[in-house]
């Protein structure tokens, strides 16, 4: 016949399990966390870089900055960022210094290249993956506004984003003239590529 186990010698055989139970469960909530943040639906540029080169020559107009600025809104389907042009820099090409003194002429506070724009597509983020969605809105550069549709790629990883995407520009279009180059005539057409890292914002109504 069976003996039935004392309270103590209960407690001794199921204490691992519960000792496992409870680290399971934190385990859980740990990596719950970045999931609940990320479903805020809002991401903040943590690190971001903005490259400008001539369309077909790169070595003619070629240059960087990584003080890019923005961020992504989910909840209300929008996109924004802004760069200091002064923070353009390109080692080696004369014609970045003369695009900049060009730009700067217009005004005497410093001028910003920004965007602000509406998600087209719906954008399945919460998870882990990829994909490519469309965003229309208006680029500002040297005091002038262009609307303009990019494709933008974005990269789900524990809750991070990455984003990648270009877009023509047209100098002319922001009311730009760079001065001709021998034997290449004049620079107009350009290609800007934008690369960020994102991370949740934080919830201010938690501070």
């Amino acid at each position: 016949m069976e003996r039935h186990r004392t309270k103590r010698e209960w407690l001794k055989g199921t204490y691992p399990l519960y000792r496992t139970g409870v680290v399971l469960v934190a385990v859980w909530l740990i990596c719950l966390i970045p999931v609940v943040a990320a479903g805020q639906g809002r991401f903040e540029i943590t690190f971001g870089t903005v490259r400008i080169h001539s369309k077909n020559t790169k070595d003619l107009l070629n240059g960087s900055s990584n003080k890019l600025k923005g961020g992504l809104d989910l909840e209300h389907g929008t996109f924004t960022f802004q760069v200091p042009m002064s923070s353009l820099k390109g080692p080696n090409c004369p014609l970045m210094s003369v695009l900049l003194r060009a730009i700067k002429a217009e005004g005497k506070q410093e001028q910003y290249a920004t965007f602000t724009g509406s998600i087209l597509d719906k954008a399945e983020l919460m998870t882990d993956g990829e994909q490519t969605v469309r965003i229309k809105g208006k680029m500002s550069i040297n005091g002038v506004e262009q609307y303009t549709v990019m494709k933008v790629h974005l990269v789900s990883h524990n809750g991070e984003l990455i984003l990648d995407t270009e877009l023509p520009a047209s100098f002319d279009d922001y009311n730009i003239r760079l001065p001709l180059v021998p034997g290449r005539g004049r620079i107009d057409e350009v290609v800007v590529e934008i690369s960020a890292r994102l991370m949740p914002a934080p919830d201010v109504s938690m501070k």
